[in-house]
């Protein structure tokens, strides 16, 4: 993000806010009681970096320095910011219902949306036996669920024993306890451990080894998405596959590790053994859809 005069400060002295939101004489305490993504607040609130105003694309602080959000928010916001389309929509169903209880019924809204995801997934997904469809608001939620499904399918399908969830090194899949445990990254989950057990890594599947270096690009490719994956096979034979449920991954991870596209003979494979082992592939399409 930059300001509107091509800099990136992010606030190195105390920022004035305005009265109308927060009173000066005791926004240093506000701010300290504020908890920010689990982030030490007495350092933020030395220098707050709060915001007012968002349009489209650009999001504005209380200092009145306008930012470029390169991000969508933290990829929900798609749509850009003050979308009139998306607001009349909000407020058409306001006054209509804003709440279904969702453990006993569902609402015309969540139908609709379901059969329009339904129409907009792959071909392989359609038919009679299409996708099953949970409405959820947000990522973390998803992989809350997707990991819940993934257990309780297999224990009613007679194998209670498969619990353990194989994820990648560097991956993200959101900040609750199960979707922590499954992110790759130490440095988002170090401080909340111990975390869910039954969680194992694997690599990211990547061409950026010697045993690769004197082959084509192509050739290359090919070879590390295999090499990565058959080490996911020796992981769920060493585990025992009758306790393996499933594995999660990002189809392309663009958070934590960077920017990884996996190669399609790594997804190839991974198919074949979560076929061959009975194992659920748990696909986390949150931040790049299907």
């Amino acid at each position: 993000m930059t300001t509107n005069n091509g800099t990136a400060d992010h606030g190195t002295t105390h920022r004035q806010i305005d009265a109308g939101i927060m009173d000066p004489s005791t926004d240093g305490d506000l701010l300290r009681h504020h908890i920010l993504d689990f982030r030490q607040m007495t350092q933020f609130a030395e220098a707050p970096w709060i915001f007012d105003q968002a349009d489209g694309v650009r999001l504005r602080d209380t200092d009145g320095h306008w930012y470029i959000d390169g991000l969508s928010g933290v990829f929900v916001a798609s749509l850009g910011y003050g979308n009139t389309k998306v607001i009349e929509a909000i407020e058409r169903q306001l006054r209509t219902l804003h709440f279904a209880p969702p453990l006993h019924g569902t609402s015309i809204p969540a139908l609709d949306l379901a059969s329009r995801l339904r129409r907009l997934a792959p071909e392989a997904m359609q038919g009679r036996h299409g996708p099953g469809i949970k409405i959820l608001s947000g990522g973390s939620e998803a992989t809350e669920a997707a990991l819940k499904l993934a257990r309780q399918y297999w224990k009613q399908a007679g194998h209670p024993r498969k619990y353990k969830v194989i994820a990648r090194y560097g991956g993200y899949h959101g900040a609750t306890m199960g979707s922590l445990s499954a992110t790759g990254g130490w440095e988002r989950k170090s401080v909340f451990e111990p975390l869910v057990p039954g969680f194992l890594h694997h690599h990211q599947p990547h061409t950026y080894m010697e045993a690769f270096a004197h082959l084509p690009a192509d050739e290359a490719a090919e070879a590390a998405g295999l090499m990565a994956a058959n080490m996911v096979g020796r992981m769920i034979e060493n585990e025992d596959p009758e306790t393996v449920a499933a594995i999660i991954v990002e189809p392309m991870s663009i958070s934590a590790a960077g920017f990884v596209v996996p190669m399609a003979s790594y997804y190839r494979r991974l198919r074949e053994l979560c076929d061959k082992h009975h194992v659920l592939l748990i696909y986390d399409e949150i931040i790049t859809g299907f």
